[in-house]
């Protein structure tokens, strides 16, 4: 069984990997940004299909090792977070102010923290289809490469964090975890 420091290195390791990327599909890759820290060239024709399918690539292989545990980590945390809320909720009486200041700690601390991560893969997710949509505003030297570049586009799914095709993050899923959290500690009170 993996221990629970794997499970944070592996977070830790796709945290910091989708904050190297995400500025180059952010700024660098899209067509109406002000400032580019990169050359021009980039995002020229000949030279955007190549870099962009490098990332792509490179992401797809990132999210095939990490996208695994996001899952498991999420039903874990969500069936904590209940956990918690249920014994606060239903033995507020009968626990000392102690485990109840814990508990809430725990509970308010492991519900931001995932909250924050959902909330990044789904900004970076948004910001992905952005750029590759900001591709329609590009200015081309003739009709051919307007042509090649309108085909590239289509051709391209925007990069995201999850497992792809089974679990994408999206800007909802922030609140698909909270309603799923709020809806299973509810559930739980019910049953008594």
């Amino acid at each position: 069984m993996v221990s629970w420091i794997s499970v944070l290195l592996y977070v830790i390791l796709l945290l910091s990997y989708t904050a190297a990327i995400g500025p180059i599909i952010s700024k660098e890759f899209r067509a109406n940004v002000a400032t580019y820290k990169t050359k021009k060239s980039l995002r020229s024709p000949k030279c955007l299909p190549v870099a962009y399918r490098s990332i792509e690539i490179m992401h797809r292989f990132a999210v095939q090792i990490f996208g695994r545990i996001i899952i498991p980590i999420e039903a874990l945390l969500s069936q904590f977070i209940v956990f918690c809320n249920f014994l606060l909720i239903r033995y507020w009486s009968e626990i000392d102010s102690t485990t109840r200041v814990l508990l809430g700690f725990l509970t308010v601390t492991f519900e931001i923290l995932w909250m924050a991560f959902l909330q990044y893969g789904g900004l970076f997710h948004m910001h992905a289809k952005r750029t590759i949509k900001s591709w329609t505003l590009m200015h081309f030297n003739n009709q051919i490469e307007a042509k090649f570049m309108m085909r590239f586009r289509k051709s391209c799914r925007p990069l995201s964090v999850g497992t792809v095709g089974y679990y994408t993050i999206t800007r909802v899923t922030v609140l698909r975890f909270l309603q799923g959290t709020l809806r299973k500690t509810f559930r739980a009170l019910l049953t008594l």
